[in-house]
């Protein structure tokens, strides 16, 4: 059913919460049956899952189900009553008031309910009445819920009966053919198969017919796409025509589309006299079918003999009887179908595919960057097979589980419970393999999602209709959930657009193929079927004649919420009048009508009374009568959100339209008859959120418009003119535009123009996406004066819209120059736009030097400018003042056209390095006089151009130097004599370019096209042309020379040398040039030439040659040809509906007192029934999440300890709340401080405490610190002995006093420990409650602090007045939400693998090189390997050749804990051999000690990418050289280092404990250095070539002492004091502070905490240039710097 229960109950639940208090307030005695009504659905909620499951097997409880969602619909009805009802109320209070209103605006508040009684009795007694009555039946139906008892785990798959094949079908297919559905062997051996059943010489039947027959999903359509899309197949048939015939097939249209199809090339055909009459009709097709050789006819999925005998057979089989040979496919469900047809035919059965074919296919369907590698997937193929042994071998039901296994995670756990899934092992024998895996594609939607899958069925089949529509009628029924958190931005739209991409990727859509941007989609017949019977309690679908559908309607028992219908019938079929579709469906909630209708006489004399649809949100009707409907009834649709009326006979909009108060959309289209004048209530309409009336009519603009701030889409709006008043005016205030298009600029010159413009306020819409802007009537050529074309000018220069529009489209702009908002200084702030039209430029004489710096720009089009004679390096070259170039230009840009710029004679634009344009595909130049193509477009290193089409150029000479360039297609260019330099082409068309002469440096052509009616004998240049196929279309008297071949055995020595010169060509194809359809149009022929009936083929081997004559275009290019340039125009257009938002239509309409109080009375009455009848049921709730903050008295057991994660800190936010908090914490304040870090669970408190824990500037201050995680079920004795054994240092078990355990002792004990070692800092981790604080620690801490001022203590809390309660001076953070990158970047690191502890392992895996995707590895504790040999970094074949980088995307590698590696082998690649671990940014060696060097094939010159070393703890390396790329070295305990050199660029280096090293060298850009060693007495010799902004100096105390010692004798300096600094002269500052036992690393490596004195004199001196900084700490630029390249 369209309305899925447990999505339904929670829409009705938000209904009453979102109510307004005032609106509760105002309706006495109705307010608390309305809360009870949202609590009695609240108590089912839990239930409904299982509910809705079991409705499918079992009937009653199909009855109870039935019953609460009547209820439900019955409550949003008369919940959107009292609303609208309140609001109308509110609205009159702001006008003129009556009596009433002044005096419930005087009384107080709690009088106000009672006023309103007073004042409608009848509306408050009925509302009452029928929610009382509403909440009974609840209570009933809980009643009746026990006896099912229902539960939380929904249990085995329920059976479902499949539905029936006799559904009427009407799946509409193309010929072009999805790659990802071909698959295997046995689709090749059956096309084969059925191809040369259709190739063979069988002429004793005038016409052969070849059935392809299997149940639905089977493949049969695929199998005949492959078939009709096969090489020998185009070159047998002259004619190829694909008809989907659809049970509701309309005869005019199937024989049009034959007949046009018929043409060639899918032109146009006119049909004699118009067409229309089926006699015509059946004429002109036979002469279609007839006039091109044999045919191949297609027709899909035929239900019935019907379409043949009553249609089709006639015309193709006299066309066959012409050219016999011809061939007709049908792919049919029915295998007694062609039998009944009475013609010769053959039957092919389509089997389902085989296991292997079936797993390639379901590969298909994942995505690479879902799964992360091909090995990763065939590691699940084992589970895979078992899957698709379930499928049957059905290629649909593999696509659909393939769009269910999208969603899951590529694991064993995800993929077996698929496997395993209970539905897979129902007993039920007519259960079908496909519709079991539908079910579980089903069943794993999300409810509102299913509800959008149903409803999707009921879209006529026949008609192709946009997603915008559907996602508009979505938005109707209420569908589309918003989240409802403050962040979220999202509109229902948005959550519409996620819901249709996701149901195709889940392949339960198949987006078309013609349509951009999946647009458009449609529903395979079996899924259809499915999705219908899902919702057939609630959803009727009649597609029959005028009289069936009368009977479908008058008849049926059962009251539809949604109803589909679709008239079969040519003519207009009658259907009953409206009135009667009211009384018999009164509770339908969608309409939808499609097809040529018309409704009969009323029954009734008053029939426009009797029309009442109160209930009904959505109204679709297309091509139906409608007008009479619309004058009379339309306004009486009170709940209607969604109208759309097309092709039909309406003349205008009622009057009263306003009284509509929920309307959201209106779209008017294709609609002869209408006025174009809207309603003067239209404003109105609150609510309104998309107008769209046309294409072809433009509406009035009503003054007042301005009102309607909701607007989303407005298309059209004409600009129209009432003296000083212009309709542009009116967009003012309609800030939240997503699509706007404005017709008729020119009507604002007369007016002065700008200044109207400018109130339009575009610039201000900063939710606008897609802008047209038109000017309809180019001015006449006396008002194109220099001040008119000024004022147009500054028009569009007002019009400037918002920088985050994304398309934007001129037409016909009558000014000179384009608009300032294009030009180079502010084209850049559009930095969203990805689309730009400009459709006719006619005064333009350049184009706006701005284009080429939009960043985002994807597609650009100019068409007719026939003022530009020149266009500029500008237009491609992005250049500073200095003429410097800058960064690449059009960056995103893929395709470009020019078109009717006849005056265009040159291209400036020369080759440069940074290439413009690097994503080009596809270039159209048409209707210029270029001489040549810039060098800058033709250019080596232009690798993404794909396609190149150049037509009507009279001027160009050469075609030169496209490498990357696939097709190639070059059109009336009389002046063309050079194609060459096109390494990659494949498709080549060459038409009427006479001049050509060289053709060459295409080695890889596979069709070629050359027509040219003046072709005599083929051209030398085709010698050295090497293409499997050539089409010739050519001079008459060529045409029949190599034609008398085929009659005359006796070869000609003409033909013979015309013959040598395509010898290199496989395939052969010869037509008079006079049938070639471009050749026909540019030569002004007005219809299309006949190539003569004579049709001798004739295959002869001479020199390889195999000549085949009379052929038409290869439809292989045309088709491809065809395919390329729909997608890509389709997508241009198609992205202006990307920004299409539909109207939400909630306003409501008076009138309705006096029911109010009844209504929902009696629905609380049915909610409590409802109620009553689910205790039978004996469901159980699931589980919900918390809605409420945990109750303090709720245990809290989360133990955390203060070290630290690496892959929880990223980004700069927590670098920058560390850096501020450590300000507080080492604040010279004496008294106690603490500092409360606040914030919800999960924003990262713990992390951000461990960071400040860890600092290094935290560590030297405080002598001790403590971590306490403080549970809410804190235990004391445990809490003092953690803090204890902390305390005393270094982490070791400090003996209590005497073993006690009191808290006496132990707080006396804590208070010595603390106060024994200097300054301290506590943090209390996860604190719930002040209780810790005050009965546990607070005497202890506070007396301790006494004795050590400054100390400190961190609290980290989810309670913002925690603290506060504490009664102790604090300092609060609160700590925000990542932002985006940062969150990406955790993101990452979240996702990336790690092997920690291998005991035993005694060699890496050699396959992690492998592993594609691999970004972070880190390896710890493996003190069983001893050597890393090659196999680990370097992939190789079994001949040992280098294969293709190994590690391709590994950016960090750690090895730690591997205290037995000695070597690392990994030797430098050679020349032509890609360096493994290209990406590789950060190298972490740690605990390593008996690693003697670095391999060579890591400290490579190639390497580019790394910018951080770290080595720690490594006793036996001596040296670290040639790393050209690091920028960040740390080395820590390496005593036996000697020699660091080679690091062009890196700079900072951290040096510690490295007493051994005595070289360092070739560090041309060190900026901050850091050098701890406590045995450093003197500087080292090396110092004397440093030069570095900052060097920072942890050494010997007497080294200390000496440089101190210049603060106290600044007159008379000792020489060693000058000696030493005369070694640091070159570097900028040096800071030489504490002594280095006083260093962190120093301190953790003789486990004891040394007290910093709290002594610290600075002093600056600058001696010889050397500024001396004493007693300072790690400078902050390189702890910055570190943090940031971590980041």
């Amino acid at each position: 059913m369209a309305a899925v229960l447990h999505a339904l109950a929670p829409s009705v639940i938000k209904m009453i919460k979102d109510m307004s208090k005032e609106e509760l307030t105002m309706l006495l005695g109705v307010s608390m049956e309305i809360k009870k009504l949202g609590g009695k659905v609240e108590n089912l909620e839990a239930y409904l899952a299982d509910a809705e499951r079991r409705r499918i097997n079992e009937a009653r409880v199909q009855n109870w189900v039935s019953k609460l969602k009547g209820a439900l619909y019955e409550a949003t009805d008369i919940l959107e009553l009292c609303q609208l009802d309140a609001e109308e109320r509110r609205n009159k209070q702001g006008g003129r008031r009556c009596s009433w209103t002044s005096m419930e605006k005087k009384a107080p508040g709690c009088l106000r309910p009672l006023l309103f009684c007073l004042r409608s009795p009848g509306f408050a007694h009925s509302m009452g009445g029928r929610i009382k009555e509403l909440n009974k039946r609840l209570d009933n139906i809980r009643e009746e819920m026990a006896e099912f008892k229902f539960f939380e785990h929904l249990g085995s798959f329920s059976e479902r009966t499949r539905p029936s094949d006799a559904t009427p079908r009407s799946r509409t297919t193309t010929s072009l053919i999805d790659e990802l559905a071909i698959v295997g062997d046995k689709i090749e051996r059956d096309a084969k198969a059925v191809v040369k059943e259709l190739l063979s010489n069988d002429e004793t039947a005038v016409i052969k017919v070849v059935s392809i027959v299997g149940p639905g999903g089977m493949g049969k359509t695929t199998l005949a796409k492959k078939i009709f899309n096969d090489a020998d197949v185009k070159m047998k048939f002259g004619n190829k025509i694909w008809l989907s015939v659809t049970e509701s097939y309309d005869e005019e249209k199937l024989l049009s589309s034959a007949i046009t199809q018929a043409g060639g090339d899918g032109g146009n055909v006119l049909l004699p006299g118009g067409g229309g009459d089926k006699q015509v009709l059946t004429h002109a097709l036979v002469g279609a079918l007839s006039s091109r050789g044999k045919f191949l006819v297609v027709l899909d999925d035929v239900w019935s003999d019907g379409v043949w005998t009553g249609i089709l057979r006639d015309p193709i089989v006299e066309a066959a009887s012409q050219q016999p040979g011809s061939r007709v496919i049908i792919t049919t469900r029915d295998n007694k179908l062609v039998k009944k047809m009475g013609i010769a035919h053959r039957q092919h059965h389509v089997q389902p595919m085989d296991e292997e074919d079936a797993w390639s296919l379901l590969k298909k369907q994942l995505l690479m960057q879902d799964v992360g590698s091909e090995e990763g997937l065939d590691s699940l193929k084992h589970i895979g097979m078992g899957i698709i042994r379930n499928c049957g071998g059905l290629p649909l039901a593999i696509k659909a589980i393939g769009g269910l296994l999208r969603t899951k995670r590529a694991t064993e756990h995800e993929w077996n419970g698929v496997l395993h899934d209970p539905a897979w092992s129902t007993n039920k024998p007519h259960l079908q393999d496909l519709n079991i895996a539908l079910q579980l594609s089903y069943d794993d939607l999300p409810p509102a999602l299913k509800q959008c899958f149903l409803y999707y069925s009921l879209i006529p089949k026949g008609l192709q209709i946009h997603r915008y529509a559907i996602i508009d009628m979505w938005m109707s029924e209420g569908f589309l959930p918003v989240p409802g958190d403050d962040a979220s931005m999202k509109e229902e739209y948005d959550v519409g657009v996620s819901y249709y991409t996701s149901l195709i990727s889940r392949n339960l859509l198949e987006p078309l193929e013609t349509s951009a941007n999946e647009a458009i989609s449609i529903m395979h017949d079996v899924i259809r079927s499915f999705a219908q019977f899902m919702a057939k309690e609630e959803a009727l679908v009649i597609r029959a004649s005028g009289q069936e559908i009368s009977t479908h309607l008058m008849s049926s028992p059962t009251k539809f919420r949604r109803l589909s219908i679709e008239s079969t019938e040519s003519e207009s079929a009658v259907l009953p009048d409206w009135s009667s579709i009211s009384e018999n469906q009164e509770l339908l909630r969608s309409l939808i009508i499609y097809g040529r209708m018309k409704f009969g006489p009323s029954t009734s004399t008053d029939s426009s009374l009797k029309i009442s649809l109160p209930s009904l949100r959505m109204l679709f009707v297309m091509g139906a009568e409608s007008d009479r409907f619309v004058k009379e009834s339309l306004a009486k649709l009170k709940h209607l959100r969604f109208l759309c009326l097309g092709d039909t006979n309406i003349s205008r909009l009622p009057e009263d339209i306003h009284k509509m108060r929920f309307l959201e959309t209106i779209r008017i289209q294709r609609c002869a008859s209408f006025s174009g004048e809207l309603p003067s209530s239209i404003i109105k309409l609150e609510r309104l959120r998309s107008l769209i009336i046309g294409p072809d009519t433009n509406f009035i603009v009503p003054k007042g418009l301005v009102g309607l701030t909701n607007l989303r889409v407005l298309a059209p709006f004409p600009v129209q003119t009432d003296g000083e008043w212009c309709s542009l005016e009116e967009l003012g205030s309609l800030s939240r535009l997503r699509e706007l298009h404005i017709n008729g600029l020119e009507a604002v010159l007369p007016c002065g123009g700008s200044s109207a413009a400018a109130k339009a306020k575009l610039h201000d819409k900063q939710q606008l996406q897609y802008l047209e802007l038109a000017w309809n009537n180019p001015i006449e050529e006396e008002d194109n004066s220099d001040a008119v074309l000024q004022r147009v000018e500054e028009v569009i220069d007002q019009l400037r819209p918002p920088r985050h529009l994304e398309i934007v489209i001129f037409k016909n702009y009558l000014g000179r120059r384009g608009p300032s908002w294009l030009t180079a200084a502010a084209a850049a702030d559009l930095n969203s736009l990805t689309g730009l039209q400009m459709k006719g430029l006619p005064f333009c004489t350049q184009l706006p030097d701005g284009l080429c710096q939009l960043p985002s720009l994807e597609f650009l089009t100019i068409d007719f400018a026939p003022s530009i004679s020149r266009v500029g390096p500008e237009f491609a070259q992005r250049r500073q003042q200095n003429l410097m170039m800058i960064a690449s230009s059009f960056p995103r840009l893929q395709l470009l056209r020019f078109m009717g710029l006849p005056n265009w004679e040159e291209w400036e634009w020369e080759q440069d390095d940074n290439i413009a344009m690097p994503s080009l595909q596809v270039l159209g130049i048409r209707d210029c006089k270029l001489e040549r193509l810039p060098a800058g477009l033709a250019s080596s290193k232009r690798i993404a151009l794909r396609e190149l089409n150049l037509v009507d150029d009279a001027s160009i000479t050469a075609v030169e130097n496209f490498p990357s360039v696939e097709e190639l297609y070059v059109t009336n260019c009389p002046s063309l004599k050079i194609i060459r330099g096109f390494h990659r082409l494949q498709v080549a068309a060459v038409v009427l370019c006479p001049a050509l002469e060289v053709l060459e440096d295409i080695p890889a052509l596979d069709v070629m096209e050359l027509a040219d009616p003046a072709m005599v004998t083929l051209p030398e240049y085709l010698r050295g042309l090497k293409a499997r196929r050539l089409n010739l279309f050519c001079h008459q008297s060529l045409h029949d020379l190599l034609l008398s071949r085929g009659t005359d055995n006796n070869t000609s020595s003409d033909y013979m040398a015309e013959a040598e010169k395509v010898k290199r060509c496989g395939q052969f194809s010869v037509l008079p040039a006079a049938s070639h359809p471009v050749i026909i149009i540019i030569q002004g022929q007005q219809a299309l030439q006949v190539v003569p009936s004579t049709n001798t083929i004739f295959a002869s081997m001479h020199q390889g040659v195999s000549l085949d004559f009379n052929q038409g275009l290869g439809s292989a290019m045309r088709d491809y040809r065809s395919y390329r340039r729909q997608r890509w125009w389709a997508s241009m257009e198609g992205k202006a509906s990307d920004c299409l938002r539909p109207l939400l239509f909630f306003l409501r309409k008076p009138g309705f007192a006096h029911t109010m109080d009844g209504r929902i009375r009696e629905l609380n009455e049915r909610l409590d029934g409802i109620w009553d009848e689910m205790t039978e049921f004996r469901f159980e709730p699931s589980s919900l999440p918390e809605r409420t903050r945990p109750s303090d008295a709720t245990p809290h057991s989360r133990t955390t300890t203060s070290l630290i994660d690496e892959s929880a800190i990223a980004g700069e936010k927590i670098e920058m709340d560390a850096n501020a908090l450590m300000q507080v914490l080492l604040s010279n304040e004496p008294a106690i401080m603490v500092v409360s870090v606040v914030g919800m669970g999960g924003i990262g408190k713990t992390t951000l405490a461990k960071k400040i824990f860890n600092d290094p500037s935290i560590n030297m201050a405080f002598g001790s610190k403590i971590w306490l995680t403080v549970t809410e079920s804190y235990d004391e004795e445990k809490l003092l002995s953690s803090a204890i054994t902390q305390a005393a240092g270094g982490g070791n078990n400090v003996p209590l006093p005497g073993g006690s355990r009191d808290k006496q002792v132990l707080s006396q004990a804590l208070v010595g420990a603390l106060s024994s070692r200097g300054k301290f800092l506590v943090v209390l981790d996860d604190v719930w409650s002040d209780g810790v604080w005050t009965c546990v620690l607070r005497d202890p801490i506070v007396e301790a602090a006494r004795q050590q001022p400054g100390s400190r203590v961190i609290i980290t809390t989810r309670d913002n007045k925690l603290v506060k309660n504490m009664g102790i001076a604090h300092h609060q953070h609160h700590v925000q939400p990542m932002d985006e990158e940062d969150a990406w970047s955790l993101l990452k690191k979240q996702l990336l693998p790690q092997m920690k502890g291998l005991p035993f392992c005694t060699q890496l895996p050699d396959g992690l090189c492998q592993l594609h995707s691999l970004e972070f590895l880190a390896i710890d504790f493996a003190p069983s390997i001893s050597r890393v040999g090659p196999e680990f970094a370097q992939r190789r074949q079994q001949n040992l050749m280098m294969m293709a980088s190994s590690f391709p995307r590994l950016q960090y590698l750690r090895f730690m804990g591997l205290a037995n590696w000695e070597e690392w082998v990994w030797d430098e690649a050679k020349d032509d051999i890609a360096i493994a671990m290209p990406s590789l940014q950060r190298l972490d060696i740690t605990g390593c000690s008996k690693l003697e060097r670095l391999p060579a094939g890591l400290a490579s010159s190639k390497r580019i990418a790394l910018r951080e070393l770290e080595l720690e703890d490594d006793a036996s390396i001596t040296a670290v050289e040639n790393f050209p790329s690091v920028e960040v070295l740390s080395v820590v305990n390496c005593p036996s280092l000697k020699i660091i050199r080679g690091f062009p660029r890196m700079q900072v280096a951290t040096i510690r404990l490295c007493p051994a090293l005595e070289v360092l060298e070739d560090i041309p850009t060190l900026d901050v250095m850091e050098l701890v060693d406590p045995a450093m007495v003197t500087f080292p010799e090396y110092f004397r070539g440093l030069k570095a902004r900052r060097l920072n100096l942890f050494c010997h105390q007497s080294l200390h002492d000496l440089l101190l010692s210049r603060d106290t004798d600044n007159n008379n300096p000792s020489s060693d004091y000058l000696a030493e600094a005369e070694k640091v002269k070159h570097c900028g500052q040096v800071s030489v502070s504490s002594p280095a036992a006083r260093h962190p690393t120093v301190i953790q490596g003789q486990q004891a905490l040394q007290v910093v004195p709290s002594a610290n004199t600075v002093f600056a001196s600058m001696h010889q240039g050397v500024s001396l900084d004493f007693n300072q700490g790690l400078g902050s630029a390189m702890r910055d710097y570190r943090s940031y390249r971590r980041q």
